[in-house]
């Protein structure tokens, strides 16, 4: 059987592909992958192509979306950077999908592996879209809610 992109994806788990992404910014080469999950949504949703950039804690802003290794080794996650301290000379950041109403544990500097650079100028073209939409609503229900005055 002949292996191509398409083929390679479906035989690789979840983890296995972390581990490469994981080895490819380790290197310093940029990573693009599929994402799996919902938890982004609708940034980032399943099926999209991401691309992720190496980065370090230090190099993060709130408002990235960043790749990191689990605390226990179970798995890699992309999710939102909340807020971001450096407290005892380490760098501990909270993050969140974009979808989830909770926060992640915490993470440690050294758990960041990379930033999307993909996600994030899909999410302005969201906030751009939510933005419009909220001026025309109000626009709309201004003009309906103007009294009127009857010449009568």
């Amino acid at each position: 059987m002949q292996m191509d992109e398409q083929n390679a994806a479906e035989v690789l788990s979840g983890s296995e592909a972390g581990q490469l992404v994981e080895a490819a910014l380790a290197s310093g080469a940029d990573a693009r992958f599929e994402v799996g999950g919902a938890s982004m949504a609708p940034t980032i949703g399943p099926g999209d192509v991401v691309t992720v950039r190496p980065a370090s804690a230090e190099d993060i802003r709130v408002g990235d979306v960043v790749f990191y290794r689990r605390s226990d080794g179970s798995g890699h996650v992309l999710h939102r950077v909340l807020w971001k301290r450096h407290t005892a000379g380490k760098w501990v950041l909270r993050t969140k999908g974009d979808a989830l109403r909770s926060l992640d544990p915490p993470v440690a500097g050294d758990q960041v592996l990379g930033r999307s650079t993909t996600g994030a100028s899909r999410a302005r073209a969201w906030r751009g879209l939510i933005r419009v939409c909220g001026y025309a609503a109000v626009s709309f229900f201004r003009k309906r809610m103007k009294p009127r005055i009857d010449a009568n």
